[in-house]
């Protein structure tokens, strides 16, 4: 069944169940259905979207957003999830390079988008509530659509549905392409980590232009005809809250959300008994951390994606209690992985190398980047970046990336998009970012810095020239001037002793 199909399927053989639940509503699954039909022919009849015509989304999370999903998969149109914590000029790259026919979101941020020039041309405006100049309200056009019908034939599967924008170590983001296919073979991969059934409530706290957010649990949730509860952003008081009464039985939270919840005063008394486990990723994970929650009495998956791979590639089991509480999991059920040396040979087990991926999960490409397209995906597979092993059971372990990813709270960060950025002001010779541990926030953003005037600059100085130029979580929160950069023998800056002299200086 493809995933145009999914919520038609749910509602044909229980229209009266809660499909999702959001600020005290129920949408019943036959609601999300007619939804999604309104919206499709809305999009199709109104705004004039044809198959392979970008949509773009710039909210916070909402029921809307799943419904666009379904919608954009019923007329084969792509559905492009925007980050609004973007600076300006991120953001306008994005709608450059995506070229949207219509940019769907609340009205401040598409204020915002109007005021700053920041809408590509021929780009029609629809807001969610109230309707600033130059845009239309969705409800308004919504009371009076038809329903489009869901094709009685199945569409291509392996027509473009997602493009989810992850940073790159070009220091411009990427917009990785996700088919029906990808989407489908995560849901099934999550369906068998999670023993995921109609049974289910997922609790949805992760932003949705995160592929973590849309798919290691509320796509395949809905897929499996379970309820979702959405929230706008993640509160940890309300996480914790709603763990503990509402009944939910699973959730998603990155490390840093999870250290958050835990340090509240309510934690010790809180009662997680429904909880059947939550899941964490997107960075490596403290076991100190795994153990609290399991003292609680809370079940801890860990899950090894990326962007690229939907996201799950190798996960743990929760039907499975002998997985090492450092390692990742095994490789899921429809991902082929393997861990290659410098010249893409397989390694033997216990052997460190990069991981790479192959499966129906995978993308089908970076958006307009056939050469960022050509260079990850060799000969079939993913080319990850991440360096690991295999045990002789099974198990994967993630022990260091090659891409020189720093991961702040949850948040992707790569220093080229920094360090750009840092090179284009006039005292500023060279400039090498680097993530230094925090115990808050996994790592933290530190940048290197040799000026070309001597005592020209202070930290002050540095930070406020990106200031409205890359997103706050990617600011420094350490400035360290350097007479010149540490190199490798083959010239290149040498990012672990760059690592190594902030952290001594520290």
């Amino acid at each position: 069944m493809q995933l145009e199909h999914w919520i038609a399927h749910a509602a044909s053989r229980a229209p009266d169940k809660v499909a999702i639940r959001y600020q005290g509503d129920e949408i019943s699954y036959a609601q999300l259905e007619h939804l999604v039909g309104r919206l499709a022919w809305l999009l199709r009849h109104r705004f004039g979207i044809e198959a392979g015509q970008r949509v773009a989304h710039l909210a916070l999370n909402s029921p809307l957003f799943l419904a666009l999903v379904f919608a954009c998969a019923r007329i084969g149109a792509i559905l492009v999830p925007l980050n609004y914590r973007l600076a300006r000029p991120e953001l306008a790259h994005l709608l450059d390079d995506a070229g949207p026919s219509v940019l769907l979101g609340q009205s401040a941020l598409l204020t915002e988008c109007i005021a700053y020039d920041l809408v590509p041309p021929r780009c029609r405006l629809v807001s969610f509530d109230t309707a600033p100049r130059d845009c239309v309200q969705l409800a308004a056009h919504l009371e009076g659509a038809e329903t489009e019908p869901s094709r009685p034939v199945a569409s291509d599967p392996s027509a473009p549905l997602l493009i989810v924008y992850t940073s790159g170590t070009t220091g411009r983001p990427k917009g990785a392409v996700l088919d029906q296919n990808a989407l489908r073979g995560n849901a099934l991969h999550s369906q068998s980590m999670h023993a995921l059934t109609a049974d289910d409530h997922v609790l949805t706290a992760l932003p949705f232009f995160h592929v973590g957010g849309i798919n290691v649990q509320t796509l395949p949730a809905l897929y499996c005809g379970a309820t979702v509860t959405l929230l706008p952003t993640f509160d940890p008081n309300e996480v914790l809250a709603m763990l503990a009464e509402t009944g939910v039985t699973l959730t998603v939270l990155v490390p840093t959300q999870m250290q958050a919840i835990a340090a509240l005063p309510q934690w010790p008394g809180a009662d997680l008994s429904r909880l059947r486990a939550v899941t964490t990723g997107s960075t490596t994970v403290d076991s100190g951390l795994l153990e609290v929650w399991q003292a609680h009495g809370v079940r801890t998956l860990q899950v090894y994606g990326c962007t690229e791979s939907s996201p799950i590639a190798i996960h743990q089991d929760i039907a499975a209690a002998d997985t090492p509480i450092d390692s990742v999991g095994r490789a899921a059920k429809y991902c082929d992985v393997r861990i290659v040396d410098e010249e893409g040979k397989p390694v033997p087990p216990m052997t460190r190398g990069e991981l790479e991926l192959k499966g129906p999960n995978v993308m089908r490409g970076y958006w307009n980047n056939p050469e960022a397209t050509a260079a990850a995906l060799r000969g079939g597979w993913l080319a990850t970046g991440d360096i690991g092993y295999r045990d002789q059971a099974g198990h994967y372990y993630v022990v260091d990336r090659i891409k020189n990813v720093i991961i702040t709270g949850g948040e992707n960060v790569y220093p080229a998009e920094i360090e750009r950025v840092l090179l284009e002001h006039p005292n500023i010779a060279e400039a090498a970012v680097v993530g230094l541990p925090d115990r808050r926030w996994g790592e933290t953003v530190a940048a290197a810095i040799v000026t070309s005037v001597e005592d020209s600059l202070d930290e002050t100085a540095v930070i406020d020239c990106l200031e409205g130029k890359v997103a706050r979580y990617k600011l420094p929160r350490r400035v360290a001037f350097l007479n010149e950069l540490p190199r490798n023998t083959m010239g290149k800056t040498d990012y672990d002793a760059v690592r190594s002299r902030l952290i001594a200086r520290a």
